[in-house]
């Protein structure tokens, strides 16, 4: 326990730092500038998601019959749907990895069965 001035004001601005620091979350979380919070503890670390608008676009897009992938410059999956996953590779997390240009080439079946 403090028991000078000077401690005191030094734990007064550790507090203010602090305080500011947690509104500052609290503001980006509000804005929507984040998409999920990590929270430290002695034991792990948890990722917690935030949801949004686009959360019903998503499911859709998850539950459609047809494929849909998203690949960056270098022709890699970033993201693809379980029906892309199932013309591929057959299972998402392999999809995801690492589908080539020349995949995408290929003639997808017509039917589309559920993800693995």
């Amino acid at each position: 326990m403090p028991n000078t001035n000077g401690a005191l004001l030094e734990e007064i601005e550790q507090l203010r730092l602090r305080l500011q620091e947690a509104e500052a979350v609290v503001e980006a979380i509000r804005n929507s500038i984040v998409d999920a919070v990590v929270v430290h503890s002695t034991s792990e670390e948890m990722v917690y998601t935030l949801e949004g608008a686009e959360r019903p676009y998503r499911l859709l897009v998850e539950a459609m019959q047809q494929g849909v992938a998203v690949l960056n410059s270098e022709e890699v999956v970033l993201y693809c749907n379980p029906c892309f996953a199932e013309n591929f590779s057959g299972c998402p997390c392999k999809t995801s990895q690492n589908v080539q240009q020349t995949a995408l080439r290929q003639k997808p079946t017509t039917q589309c069965s559920p993800a693995c």
